[in-house]
């Protein structure tokens, strides 16, 4: 939306055909768009992507805006990768309402 600039990828190793693709956000926005023309391998429902640079869309400038909980983090260095912080789920938006 903004025009900056954000490194993808896949899981995929080796020799897979790319595809040149849009990688959209989940906000109000249509012309939200995490990535324009990357070349990434076919997806299906169930593929993991990784956003190397999340900005706003990480934990620490998100926000319940949409009313959509957050996912979980993945923290990945040369050691692995390991949980950092869980997914929440729906009940998250209810806590602090009052009926």
């Amino acid at each position: 939306m903004h025009g900056g600039y954000r490194a993808i990828a896949t899981w995929e190793t080796g020799d897979v055909s790319r595809h040149e693709t849009d990688i959209c956000g989940n906000t109000t926005y249509s012309r939200d768009y995490l990535g324009r023309n990357c070349w990434l391998p076919k997806l299906k429902i169930g593929d993991a992507i990784l956003i190397l640079d999340s900005g706003a869309y990480g934990y620490a400038m998100s926000s319940h805006f949409l009313h959509r909980p957050r996912p979980a983090e993945v923290l990945i260095d040369a050691k692995g990768d390991r949980l950092i912080r869980q997914r929440e789920d729906y009940s998250i938006l209810l806590n602090g309402q009052i009926f």
